[in-house]
């Protein structure tokens, strides 16, 4: 009797961590599917990848040293594919378009998208969005988007700045 309980606990814990590892190398071959992606993309324009990040079927990533940021989004057959020169870029924001919705008397907010969106120096070009989270094509629930989101327009501000202060100095 207790033989039997033990063999089916090995078994059970055996199936648990069998089923954690090919989990854990499933997305450890998307994350590596998504780079190798974005870096092909990034080399096409003669850039690196010096830095990014990969989350739900999207990938991002900048080249520093050419100021140019790279994005690829994969929705089932549809794939967009990104290149902003960011020396053409004023500036870096965030749009998070939400709506509240009363929920007998509880107001929730509910974020529709996220998006970055880059201002162009010339007027004349419009701006570019890149989307972090759309409900409309993501999970109903935000896992890191937010984040990410902020993080990005964070890091492309700092490098515009970073530029404009270089670009000051030389004259």
């Amino acid at each position: 009797m207790y033989l039997g309980t033990v063999i089916t606990g090995v078994l059970l814990v055996a199936a648990c961590t069998l089923s954690i590892v090919i989990s854990n190398r499933n997305r450890s071959k998307r994350t590596r599917y998504f780079f190798d992606k974005l870096s092909g993309f990034a080399t096409q324009f003669g850039g690196q990848i010096d830095q990014h990040d990969i989350w739900n079927g999207t990938a991002i990533g900048i080249d520093k040293i050419k100021l140019k940021l790279f994005y690829i989004q994969v929705n089932g057959e549809n794939q967009v594919e990104r290149e902003v020169d960011l020396r053409a870029v004023h500036q870096c924001k965030v749009l998070n378009k939400s709506r509240t919705v009363n929920n007998n008397g509880d107001n929730n907010k509910i974020i529709e998208r996220l998006e970055l969106i880059f201002a162009f120096e010339d007027k004349t070009v419009p701006d570019e969005l890149l989307s972090f989270y759309d409900n409309s094509r993501d999970n109903l629930s935000i896992n890191r988007e937010f984040e990410l989101v902020n993080k990005w327009a964070t890091l492309v501000n700092a490098l515009l700045e970073e530029q404009r202060s270089k670009s000051k100095r030389q004259f």
